[in-house]
């Protein structure tokens, strides 16, 4: 299988990968030798394997930044502009970026942007400047810009149901679709802020945020966020507003479909890869959870039913039971499975270890995570 650095996305081969096993993070992501050494410069006397994905990052943007900085002050001014208004869209939209001073006068501020598609036709970059609304969309075939003038505007709003900026002019209306809500409307605000027109009330938000759900699955399992794009859009109708995803895996059924398994701090959810097909395990019926081998599969017990989902990564799967049974009975080993001695002090050290990351990721609260390292230090 090919593997790519999880910091700066290039293939790891031998000449970058480093030797036995290669460079990783805190939480396990691989990493090439260059974003290695770029990370190690940071704090010479913390180790590489002490950052997270996150931090890790973090660093790469900062010298990307400085490197363009040295190159280009004024792509850089522009995407640190864009950075703090939308980092998302600042992450993958670089060929829009790179060529915006080609677009943008010598005066012009950037007030906000976003990422749409134009009259459900060319996907680009809407931006709001200090005197205009550019659609920019790079394209190899010819490059699609339009302009509209703040004279020649006469409303702009944002449209939460269809996910639609509505841009209404003296002679047409434009609409930009599939619009993030939360950046949509902070979008038309700004603008209506600036234009000094009133601004309406912020929409409600009734599902989880996209952005958010790609980065919770790129940071536990990249490999898989690459390949089920459509499938990990679809979470979003899945997943109850403020429920995070605490680990998440693919593998086939007890019926050979493929399907993705994932757990929130609440249920596990089983979801069929490319159809319409789910089911939904509430951690309060879950009486065991284990990995078999030499099977490698993983079994999910209930007063009811037994969920076998046959798994293909040999390292995700035993992880995905370790941090699951973590947060489910305070134990890395299956609930009703400790056979054999273990070294208690390293056992408990892995447990605390867990509940931590999944406290500063935001899944479990201070309450609950008290309340479960009280167990584990009961065990000692």
């Amino acid at each position: 299988m090919t593997e790519y650095c999880s910091v700066c996305k290039v293939r790891l081969g031998f000449g970058n990968k480093g030797f036995f096993g290669g460079y990783k993070l805190l939480d396990g992501f691989k990493i090439c030798s260059n974003c290695y050494s770029l990370i190690n410069e940071i704090d010479k006397n913390k180790y590489v394997f002490h950052y997270t994905l996150e931090e890790a990052e973090n660093i790469y943007e900062t010298h990307q930044l400085e490197k363009l900085k040295e190159i280009n002050p004024q792509v850089w001014e522009m995407r640190s502009q864009i950075r703090k208004m939308n980092p998302p869209l600042y992450s993958f939209a670089d060929a829009e970026m790179n060529q915006l001073p080609n677009v943008l006068l010598d005066d012009e501020k950037i007030i906000h942007a976003v990422e749409g598609c134009y009259n459900n036709d060319k996907n680009g970059i809407l931006f709001a400047t200090n005197s205009r609304i550019i659609f920019f969309r790079v394209d190899p075939q010819g490059n699609f810009t339009e302009i509209i003038p703040y004279e020649d505007l006469d409303a702009i709003k944002y449209l939460s149901n269809e996910e639609l900026i509505s841009i209404t002019t003296k002679e047409k209306i434009v609409g930009i679709i599939d619009v993030d809500k939360y950046y949509g409307w902070q979008f038309c605000e700004e603008v209506n802020r600036y234009l000094s027109k009133p601004v309406e009330k912020k929409p409600e938000k009734n599902k989880p945020d996209m952005q958010n759900i790609q980065y919770q699955v790129r940071k536990i399992n990249p490999d898989l966020s690459s390949w089920l794009e459509k499938d990990i859009d679809r979470l979003s109708d899945i997943l109850m507003d403020n429920e995070n995803i605490v680990h998440i895996i693919d593998g086939l059924n007890e019926e050979k479909t493929a399907v993705i398994l994932l757990s929130t701090e609440k249920r596990f959810i089983i979801k069929g890869i490319g159809i319409d097909f789910i089911e939904v395990i509430d951690h309060e019926k879950v009486k065991l959870l284990e990995y078999v081998l030499p099977e490698k599969k993983i079994s999910i017990h209930t007063d009811e039913k037994i969920f076998s989902i046959d798994t293909i990564d040999e390292v995700l799967a035993p992880q995905f039971c370790e941090v699951l049974n973590a947060l489910l009975f305070g134990s890395t080993v299956d609930k009703n499975q400790a056979t054999g001695k273990e070294d208690a002090s390293t056992s408990v050290f892995e447990l605390l270890e867990q509940l931590g990351k999944l406290r500063d990721n935001g899944i479990l609260t201070e309450e609950e995570f008290t309340d479960q390292k009280k167990k584990i230090l009961d065990r000692l």
